[in-house]
């Protein structure tokens, strides 16, 4: 989860005196402690989550194996969409688990090992079961110091930085 960590670039400081931009109080002191306190809790359930979803991960790549090997000692007439159409009934399983367990261990099959080098959103894309949703298009935010002038910017961009 190298890329993915939330990091902070100072210590926490200690003292009183508010966080200062471009000759504004940004926050105080207590509201930049909460801040810090905020990203700690964040980077510690993204690490619980990441390792969380590395175990659902080898848990689908060991059922996918155990699938699998079931599959293979089925006699050679034995039609595999039926097969694919019996077992979730049979074995009590949902057929999006089945195949899921399935693709992950032939993803996987010939280098195992390869599961816990990926990174925390792959882990994630292997075993979650929702498809990425398209965002809807977000109106520009404006910011009103007085109404002479007005400062507005595009939330999306923002976000995109770097």
């Amino acid at each position: 989860m190298a890329g993915e960590e939330i990091i902070l670039y100072k210590a926490p400081r200690k003292n009183s005196a508010p966080t200062v931009v471009d000759g504004q109080v940004f926050c105080t002191a207590e509201q930049r402690e909460e801040l810090y306190a905020i990203c700690e809790r964040l980077a510690k359930t993204a690490n619980e989550i990441t390792k969380l979803a590395r175990i659902a991960a080898m848990d689908y790549f060991r059922m996918g194996e155990w699938l699998f090997a079931r599959i293979l000692e089925q006699p050679r007439g034995c039609n595999a969409r039926k097969l694919m159409q019996i077992l979730p009934e049979e074995l009590h399983l949902n057929y999006e688990t089945i195949c899921k367990a399935l693709k992950v261990y032939k993803q996987f099959a010939n280098n195992p090992e390869l599961l816990n080098g990926l990174t925390a959103k792959d882990v994630l894309g292997l075993v979650s079961s929702k498809k990425a949703e398209k965002k809807p298009v977000q109106a520009l935010a404006a910011y009103e110091e007085d109404e002479a002038s007005q400062l507005e910017f595009d939330e999306n961009e923002f976000f995109s930085l770097p």
